[in-house]
């Protein structure tokens, strides 16, 4: 974190180290250093509707709302703001994760999650966590043979770390009753 915030007091404007800074916190699971680093994002984007602050504006809200410091009702206006942000970036694939598990996170429409991750890889390159999560909706809906394909994207060394259990049920329903044990 030093580092990087070394690195933008040199150059202030760099948009890619501030949304660096906002990811380091967001994984830190960090409410204060999340909103001082989305300061620097709308500092540089100078728009509350430029993509890369309605990205960091959602992972905060749903960071605060796990938290419990964050209400239902600011996740549901977050629905709002991905539906505006993709009008502009369509094919942006870190919108597309986000609202999938935007929409689980509400309890909402898991068929409509699902394209959107289908739709984040489309667009961009696989995020495994996102893989992940999509491989379980998959296999919990049934619909194994989907679930393998996705499945197969995951590196094979992070499979089983990424996966858990649903692994083994996905190569149980293939026949690789080996590979499941």
């Amino acid at each position: 974190t030093a580092f990087v915030q070394q690195a933008i007091d040199f150059d202030p404007g760099n948009l890619p180290l501030r949304m660096q800074l906002f990811d380091i916190a967001y994984q830190q699971r960090d409410a204060e250093a999340l909103s001082e680093a989305q300061k620097g994002i709308l500092d540089v984007v100078g728009s509350k509707e430029d993509g890369n602050y309605v990205l960091s504006e959602v992972k905060r809200r749903l960071i605060t709302y796990k938290g419990k410091q964050e209400p239902r009702r600011g996740l549901e206006e977050a629905v709002s703001l991905l539906d505006d942000a993709l009008e502009l970036r369509p094919r942006w694939h870190e919108l597309h994760i986000l609202y999938g598990q935007l929409l689980l996170t509400l309890g909402r429409d898991i068929e409509l999650a699902l394209e959107h991750f289908d739709d984040a890889l489309d667009y961009g390159p696989p995020n495994p966590r996102a893989v992940a999560l999509q491989v379980k909706l998959l296999s919990d809906s049934g619909l194994k043979k989907q679930a393998l394909e996705r499945a197969e994207l995951l590196p094979e060394e992070y499979r089983t770390e990424l996966l858990g259990t649903s692994e083994a049920d996905l190569l149980m329903a293939k026949g690789d009753v080996e590979g499941a044990f």
